[in-house]
């Protein structure tokens, strides 16, 4: 008889509180026909379950909360491969000899930041802390699609300004599944512009329906974890450091900005450069909508 390996149990230490409809609603019996919840692939500190449309993610917990993330210990020993079934309930998730407690866990609920307060000479100070380009592509395929990926940023940030909803929806769905990465760079560039733009008090807010209908069919230009990235941003969620920063933009605060500048830096290969291109692209364009201090007020 093949012995059965005791499952380690792992007690999460915190966990995107918007998990709890989705584990609840997963753990249900599935529907004829319908796949069940597996896992989707798996990092060295990153395992990705399936479930439905939504991709969970259970993260080592040196990273910082994300949407639709559980964060963890990560023991060494986690046996997983793609496709293998787990087991939802309620309290967490089973893998093939793991148990992924999240009772005890504490809530994370990301807080929007308010920019409504902000000045054109606030968002201009805001911008000469951001890197003033793109970075550089570190993949064949990412140093060919570079000029391209430029062109069709420069093109979005023009029709956010001044475009009509079907130029500025033309323009965000060009930037999907273009360029290098996991998450490719123009899906990183227009989630960095969507996420500043879903925090209150922005007038690029307004363009939020027509990104959202860009977005909509990115499932079938981009990868599985892009597509759900974007929907997040569309709802203002993104990793903790992207709040961190929007929250220091909201006080005015340089130094904290500028740390977490540094640390939205560190994600990926290039993702992190891209995301701050994006948040500098949107950033550009509501300077451009703010009222500068001498235009007439008109009562």
């Amino acid at each position: 008889m093949t012995p059965v390996a005791t499952p380690v149990a792992v007690r999460a230490t915190s966990w995107d509180a918007a998990l709890e409809e989705t584990l609840s609603r997963a753990a249900r019996p599935a529907s004829p026909g319908v796949p069940g919840p597996h896992v989707h692939s798996v990092h060295a500190r990153v395992l990705n379950v399936r479930i439905g449309a939504d991709l969970v993610a259970v993260i080592d917990d040196s990273l910082d909360d994300a949407p639709a993330s559980i964060r963890v210990p990560f023991p060494r020993d986690v046996s997983a491969s793609p496709a293998d079934p787990v087991l939802v309930r309620p309290g967490g998730l089973v893998l093939r000899n793991c148990l992924i407690d999240v009772t005890s866990a504490t809530a994370w609920h990301p807080e929007p930041a308010d920019l409504s307060a902000l000045s054109r000479a606030d968002i201009a100070r805001a911008l000469r802390l951001l890197p003033a380009s793109a970075p550089q592509p570190v993949t064949p395929f990412g140093r060919a699609s570079a000029a391209l990926l430029r062109g069709r940023a420069e093109t979005f940030q023009r029709t956010l300004l001044r475009g009509d909803d079907r130029t500025v929806s033309t323009a965000a769905h060009a930037l999907i599944g273009l360029g290098e990465g996991l998450t490719p760079a123009g899906d990183d560039i227009l989630t960095g512009a969507t996420f500043l733009a879903a925090q209150p008090g922005m007038r690029l807010g307004a363009r939020l329906d027509t990104l959202r209908a860009a977005i909509a069919g990115a499932g079938q230009r981009t990868t599985l974890l892009s597509a759900v990235t974007l929907n997040h941003a569309l709802h203002g969620r993104s990793r903790q450091r992207m709040h961190d920063l929007a929250h220091a933009l909201s006080r005015r605060d340089t130094p904290a900005a500028g740390a977490a500048i540094a640390r939205v830096r560190e994600i990926g290969h290039t993702s992190g450069e891209d995301l701050l291109t994006g948040i500098r692209l949107a950033l550009t364009v509501e300077h451009a909508l703010r009222p500068s201090p001498h235009d007439p007020v008109h009562e």
